[in-house]
C-alpha cells in the first residue's frame, strides 16, 4: 500500500516560477496544485484538502499577510510557508507573528524541498508523540 503523498498548494504570481516549482515538487514526490490568484488560493485552502500552503513573496507583504490573517480567522488547519526569493525584501518575524509555519529564504527549489521535508518530518514526529 502506498503512503499518501503530501498535498501542497502553491500561490505564486510569477508564472514561470509557478510552473518550474510545481514540476520540481511533483518530481520530488509531492502532489502540487498551483494558482497565481490569492482569492482562488483561499478558496482552495478552505477545502481543507492541503497539508501545506506555499506563498511566494511577490507582492511582498500584502498578499501573504492577508492570507495568514484569513487562515487564522477561519481556523483553517494548514501550515503556511512564505517563500522569500529576494533576500531582505521583508521581515520574517512579521510573518511568524501572523502564524506562518516558516519563511524559506532562497531561490533554489532544492532548499525549498529540504525545508519542506524537515518541517513535515518534525510535524509527523510531534503528531506521533
Amino acid at each position: 500500500m502506498n503512503a499518501r503523498r503530501t498535498r501542497i498548494l502553491l500561490l505564486e504570481s510569477d508564472e514561470q516560477t509557478l510552473i518550474d516549482m510545481q514540476q520540481y515538487l511533483e518530481d520530488a514526490g509531492f502532489d502540487t496544485t498551483i494558482t497565481w490568484d490569492p482569492g482562488e488560493a483561499m478558496q482552495l485552502a478552505r477545502s481543507w484538502q492541503f497539508d501545506l500552503l506555499l506563498v511566494g513573496d511577490h507582492p511582498p507583504e500584502i498578499v501573504a499577510g492577508e492570507i495568514l490573517r484569513e487562515l487564522q480567522s477561519r481556523r483553517i488547519p494548514v501550515s503556511c510557508v512564505i517563500l522569500q526569493r529576494r533576500p531582505g525584501t521583508f521581515d520574517a518575524e512579521y510573518f511568524y507573528s501572523l502564524g506562518a509555519s516558516g519563511v524559506i529564504q532562497g531561490t533554489k527549489y532544492s532548499e525549498v524541498e529540504r525545508w519542506l521535508r524537515e518541517h513535515l518530518s518534525l510535524r509527523a514526529a510531534a503528531a506521533g508523540a
